[in-house]
């Protein structure tokens, strides 16, 4: 894996461990998107801002990654498919 990719996996995970240690306080019902649940937190004050503001723009940013990344990857899929005719 190369250094890059290492430090997305790094980035992710302490994403989702930042998540889940806030997520104790949600109700016990499973989400579909933590970006919908961390900006329920912030709207009715679960959390200090100072804990959800930083975790809605990982969130964010995260979401623009991996929505590149399988951009990405169909483009190159669809590259694979013209040239194969």
């Amino acid at each position: 894996m190369n250094e890059q990719a290492e430090a997305l996996k790094q980035r992710t995970k302490r994403f989702a461990l930042d998540v889940i240690a806030l997520g104790r306080a949600f109700p016990t019902e499973e989400s579909d998107e933590s970006g919908y649940w961390l900006e329920v937190a912030r709207d009715v004050a679960l959390a200090p801002t100072t804990v959800v503001d930083p975790l809605l723009k990982e969130a964010d940013e995260l979401t623009a990654i991996f929505a590149r990344s399988a951009m990405t990857a169909r483009q190159s899929a669809d590259r694979q498919s013209i040239n194969r005719q």
